[in-house]
């Protein structure tokens, strides 16, 4: 430290003020790049998970609305309303299937195994409430309006509800 000592006030205190200076530069240089990386990682999060989980939401509505055109195919008897309610649920499937598809896709790129599972869990359940759809669909369309009530009260409700629950399972 002696040869510090050496130099005038003037050195000394440029000396400082440049250490100063280049520690405060490597603090916003550093704050900057973890900012960058916080950036990204909200991006990912935003544009991954919320949207997928906005796709899942619109699923369940997509599907309820498929409960309310079946009710009303029902209730109404009428076989011109039964084919337009057949075509639109058939458009809704088709929607259903396509998105719950690609966040198939998506989810099989995660390293987390349960949510796999809970995928494949999710896929059997629709396979089991589309099997029930079908059916009360051909009733439907088969004239057969007390069997269509029948399963629209009891067996249609209960292949729902593990269909939503793994629907819900997956959002959370």
């Amino acid at each position: 430290m002696r040869w510090l000592r050496n130099f005038g006030i003037g050195v000394r205190l440029t000396v400082a003020f440049s250490l100063v200076a280049l520690l405060l530069i490597a603090v916003a240089v550093l704050g900057m790049m973890s900012l960058r990386t916080m950036n990204e990682s909200m991006r990912l999060t935003v544009e991954g998970r919320l949207f997928k989980v906005l796709e899942i939401e619109r699923v369940k509505q997509d599907a309820l609305r498929t409960g309310i055109l079946v009710r009303d195919a029902t209730l109404n008897e009428d076989p011109v309303a039964v084919r337009r309610n057949a075509e639109r649920i058939g458009a809704l499937r088709q929607d259903m299937r396509g998105t719950l598809d690609d966040l198939g896709r998506w989810l099989s790129t995660s390293a987390r195994p349960e949510i796999q599972e809970t995928y494949r869990a999710l896929i059997e359940a629709r396979n089991a409430y589309d099997t029930q759809l079908d059916t009360v669909l051909r009733q439907l369309q088969g004239g057969e309006f007390d069997s269509a009530r029948s399963a629209l009260v009891a067996t249609l409700p209960a292949a729902q509800a593990p269909y939503f629950d793994k629907l819900s399972e997956l959002s959370d």
